[in-house]
């Protein structure tokens, strides 16, 4: 679309462009020669439109053959799989089964897509599970809400992709949903979600994430006897007493408590035939686990600034979270890799120094979530240290905690160093390495090729995918990247996690400042949608 002009001779030739791109197509030339010019002429690219392959994935059904189409335009239905015991309910664009595809308005993409198919079940009592006492020789599930077994208020159902349990009892203090190991093996197996779901809250969680193989190793069950494990997944509401000290402990760093404090807790256990007890907790996991809070009527929920974790030692620590209304109620998602005690805080922040400075909206925001620790000395174009962007990139994808600094882990990083506890997160989740000297180098500064090599490592925890459209293209100081930090810049530049200093130049042998560190983690949190755009 863009009209490029050129002034030649009666006769001359015109100088041919460089061939246009087009998502999509594929250039075939130009209607017109370039040369024997002899009066105003337009001449008009030619493109051949794309085809890609549409291929369908039905999850143990019968088989659907792919569909090629042209880019652009809708493809036929095809005939709907079948599948003893299930009903098909559609077809998604993606295995997490978020995005129903449209057969009417959905367009053939830019590149080949897999579809997979969506069924409901309808198989015999074998796939449904009991709700029943403990026993060790069938596969059991307890729900016990506030001391009551089975509640008469609990109701199960056993999806396809989810298990769900819904407590329509008003407002329990605790929930404690009991699984046996050989439930969660099957979940898993299965690739199903487990949702516990109470008047105000909902925790969602992949089975896979509770590992139940390796819990079972470490208590000591084989695996043909995984129904000797119960699986303890509890909700509760934090007593009064320990409400008061969080409200206290918020009100000190300026904070407002919007939501009863949640504390959410795994832990699986076995009984030996001698009685013996074992027990470990489950509390890490490799992908997000989402908590929706209702926020309560009288909150305004503009009030919302983010989701916070409460820390042993009283400090609190950021959680993306974001904000969405659902039939005339509003909710905070709240996303963490751990478990613990979990609330939403009201905590407007306005730093003074990016006032007038480009980086105010993501400034003000991270300072806002508690990602950046001291807003008042902020100053948004200094150079930011490696430890600095330990902790800065660490708070901000929520893996931050307090009391886990590794003693002697560096030569350079003490117990005591303020930032030891983040620089020991950041190389636990591999954003960042220590040098073979057996130092961190905490004050040495960061250039942003090599920002861009962590910001990538974070996008794989976050499970951001890269997009492929080339953006890297455009920018005309790419021969000057190092080869070893390529692919990474590729990454975020492509995904737009990372701009360039300017239109068209990276700048990757520049030192990163604070400004665009805090904007490039903001950037992957949006694109995440881990939090509000």
């Amino acid at each position: 679309n863009d009209l490029k002009k050129e002034s030649v001779r009666y006769g001359g030739a015109a100088t041919p462009p460089v061939a246009p791109t087009m998502e999509g197509y594929i250039s075939t030339g130009w209607d017109k020669a370039f040369d024997n010019i002899t009066s105003d002429m337009e001449i008009r690219a030619q493109y051949q439109v794309l085809q890609y392959t549409v291929s369908f994935e039905s999850n143990g059904g019968s088989t659907v053959d792919p569909i090629a189409g042209d880019y652009g335009t809708t493809i036929n239905k095809p005939t709907a799989p079948t599948k003893e015991g299930y009903i098909f309910e559609g077809w998604y664009k993606d295995s997490e089964l978020i995005n129903q595809w449209d057969f009417e308005n959905d367009k053939v993409p830019a590149k080949n897509i897999t579809l997979f198919a969506k069924y409901h079940c309808i198989s015999s009592d074998t796939r449904k599970p009991a709700k029943r006492e403990q026993s060790k020789s069938r596969e059991d599930i307890n729900v016990i809400v506030d001391d009551q077994k089975n509640n008469k208020d609990v109701n199960i159902s056993d999806e396809r992709e989810t298990l769900t349990i819904q407590i329509d009892s008003n407002e329990p203090k605790q929930i404690r949903t009991q699984l046996t190991g050989n439930i969660v093996k099957r979940m898993e197996q299965e690739k199903q979600i487990l949702i516990i779901k109470t008047g105000d809250v909902k925790y969602s969680i992949p089975a896979k994430e509770i590992t139940i193989d390796a819990v079972a190793k470490i208590l000591g069950v084989k695996s043909d006897s995984l129904e000797d494990i119960v699986v303890d997944i509890m909700i509760t509401k934090v007593d009064e007493q320990k409400k008061a000290e969080i409200i206290k402990n918020a009100a000190t760093g300026g904070y407002e408590i919007l939501v009863h404090p949640e504390q959410f807790k795994i832990f699986a256990k076995t009984e030996s035939k001698t009685g013996e007890t074992k027990e470990i907790t489950v509390s890490n996991f490799t992908t997000y686990v989402s908590r929706i809070l209702e926020i309560p009527a009288n909150i305004d929920p503009e009030k919302v600034t983010t989701g916070i974790i409460y820390n042993g030692d009283g400090v609190f620590s950021h959680i993306p979270t974001s904000v969405f209304q659902d039939d005339g109620k509003w909710y905070a998602k709240l996303n963490s890799l751990t478990n613990s005690i979990y609330s939403v805080v009201w905590n407007p922040v306005y730093v003074e120094t990016v006032e007038s400075h480009w980086s105010k909206e993501a400034v003000n925001d991270m300072a806002s979530r508690l990602v950046i620790k001291a807003p008042e000395s902020f100053h948004p174009d200094k150079e930011i240290a490696r430890g600095e962007f330990a902790e800065i990139i660490t708070k901000a994808i929520g893996i931050y905690r307090t009391q886990t600094v590794q003693e002697n882990q560096f030569s350079d990083v003490t117990v005591t160093n303020e930032l030891g506890d983040a620089i020991t997160i950041a190389v636990d989740y591999g954003i960042m390495t220590g040098y073979t000297d057996g130092t961190f180098r905490p004050d040495a500064q960061i250039t942003r090729e090599e920002a861009m090599v962590m910001y990538a490592r974070a996008m794989d925890i976050v499970r951001l995918e890269e997009i492929d459209n080339d953006r890297i293209e455009t920018y005309r100081d790419k021969g000057q990247i190092s080869v070893w930090t390529y692919d990474a810049v590729k990454k975020v530049i492509n995904s737009g996690v990372f701009n360039g200093t300017t239109e068209n130049t990276i700048a990757p042998k520049r030192t990163l400042t604070c400004a665009e560190a805090a904007t490039a983690i903001r950037n992957l949190l949006i694109k995440s949608k881990l939090i509000n755009d």
